[in-house]
Parts: C-alpha cells; sequence; structure tokens
C-alpha cells in the first residue's frame, strides 16, 4: 500500500487515456517463463506476443538498477500514470480536443506534418507489446523522486531505426518531454497548451550500439489554493525491436542527472544482453 500521506498528493492524469507511444495504455500479461532467449535476441526471428511480453517485462526498471534505498510501491501514482500501469478513466470531450491541440504544438515544435509523425500521428506504427514497470520510489513519502520504464517490443525492427530517425531531431527530447508534462496536467488547468513548461535536453551517455535521448521539464499545476512545482524527466533507450522509456518525476527539485545516468547504464546493458530467463 502507498503512505497514508501519499493520499494528498493530486491526480492530475485521472481521465487521461493516450493511445499512442509513449504514455500508453497497455494491459500487462502474466507470463510464465520457459525456453531460453537468445542473448543477441535482438537479431533472432520474431516472437509470439506472449514471448515479447515477456522479453519487455524482463527488460523493465527494477529495484536491481536502482540506487540503494529506493522502493518499489504498488497502486497509483504520478509515475504509473506516465509508464501505463496506473490505468485511466474515459477522456471527455474537451480532453480530447486539448489532447489534440497538445499534440499538434508538439507536432510544429519538431516541424513535422501529423502524416509525418510517428510519435502521436498518422504515421506511427504500434508495437506488437508495452509493458509498463512497477512504480519506485526514492523514499516512502510524497516527497520523493519516483521513476517507472515502459517497454516495447517492435517486431521490425526497421519501424524502430525509423522511429530513432525522428527521435534524432534535435529538439524532439525536449519538445516531447513539455507534451507529456502537458498531457499530464490535462483536467487540472483550463487549456494545458498555454502551460509554461521549460525544458532542456539533458546529456546522458549511450553504451556502444545504443540510442539515448533525455530531457527534462518544470512545471506547475494547481494544488487546492496553491500550486504544486514538478518535474518530469523523459529518456528514451532505443536498441534492435526495443524501444524504452524512462520516466522521472519529483515534485522535490530536479532529478539528479547522475541518478538518470546510472539507471541508463543498467537498462542498456540489460537490452544488450538480452533477458536471462526463458520463456514458455
Amino acid at each position: 500500500m502507498l503512505p497514508e500521506e501519499y493520499e494528498a498528493e493530486p491526480k492530475p492524469m485521472k481521465g487521461l487515456r493516450i493511445l499512442r507511444w509513449p504514455i500508453a495504455i497497455a494491459l500487462v500479461l502474466g507470463i510464465v517463463l520457459g525456453a531460453v532467449i537468445p542473448r543477441a535476441f535482438h537479431h533472432s526471428p520474431p516472437l509470439t506476443k506472449s514471448q515479447a511480453s515477456a522479453v519487455a517485462g524482463a527488460l523493465g526498471l527494477t529495484l536491481g538498477e536502482l540506487p540503494s534505498g529506493w522502493l518499489s510501491v504498488p497502486g497509483a501514482s504520478p509515475i504509473a500514470a506516465l509508464t501505463g500501469s496506473g490505468g485511466s478513466g474515459a477522456p471527455s470531450d474537451s480532453q480530447r480536443r486539448q489532447n489534440q491541440a497538445i499534440v499538434a504544438h508538439f507536432q510544429a515544435c519538431i516541424g513535422l506534418s501529423n502524416a509525418r509523425d510517428r510519435t502521436f500521428g498518422a504515421a506511427g506504427i504500434l508495437p506488437l507489446v508495452q509493458v509498463p514497470s512497477p512504480s519506485f520510489f526514492s523514499r516512502a513519502s510524497i516527497h520523493a523522486y519516483e521513476a517507472g520504464t515502459a517497454t516495447q517490443y517492435y517486431t521490425d525492427p526497421s519501424n524502430v531505426a525509423k522511429d530513432q530517425a525522428q527521435m534524432a531531431i534535435l529538439n524532439y527530447p525536449v519538445c516531447l518531454d513539455q507534451a507529456i508534462a502537458r498531457m499530464f496536467a490535462l483536467g487540472t488547468v483550463n487549456n494545458p497548451t498555454t502551460l509554461a513548461v521549460p525544458a532542456h535536453s539533458v546529456a546522458i551517455h549511450a553504451g556502444e550500439g545504443a540510442f539515448v535521448r533525455s530531457a527534462t521539464a518544470k512545471f506547475s499545476i494547481p494544488n487546492g489554493s496553491t500550486k504544486i512545482t514538478l518535474w518530469l524527466g523523459v529518456t528514451l533507450i532505443i536498441q534492435g525491436h526495443i524501444e524504452q522509456s524512462l520516466y522521472t518525476y519529483s515534485p522535490i527539485g530536479p532529478f539528479p542527472t547522475s541518478e538518470t545516468q546510472h539507471i541508463v547504464d543498467q537498462l542498456v546493458k540489460k537490452i544488450q544482453a538480452g533477458p536471462v530467463s526463458s520463456l514458455a
């Protein structure tokens, strides 16, 4: 269970349901592990949906990739809303319109039309599966850093390569982080498209062969009669069949770049090695 004080945390994602990467809601499948996946699994024959679910689940964030002292917290949380593990209700007509406006703003930010945009637009290809990690907190309090991942497996790695080409656009991580922050604010502000979201790219070193882009954003949303300031980080890790989004969330200050780098180092190693597990 979440700490009692956590219940005071606002729930800005209530009612929001995004149907396209990177914060799509996905069903986490229960998989029984059985035959070994080859180390270079991203070069092996395409996986079945159940195998892909097991792979994506095995590659997600765990306590093993986090600094000492972190803990897994079940139940609804801001980070669960970002990774897709928290579920969501149906959006209102107003929220749909606002979401469309946020997407249009994102597409203008990266200089692509809806027809060419692979993130939220018509050019996008859905993954075979997307599996969210649990939610992780740096301590048992609402005043804590949070982290989680959403890991996708694509049957055809050429689609991943095309997504990567779009992610290589200079301002892409900043534009994406700002868009996600505005989506996060849906239902808490009258017009999220006008929400001020200062953001900047974060220099994260990638392991050989992996593609990594990262950004962090700061924004404020209403919290009763006052406002709460939040920091939201998005880091994209791409290799082979895998597209992974690492989300960090904080109500206490910017998430440390050194900790993001530590987590990314561990996730990249895991992706490159392939899951040390077996599939039924």
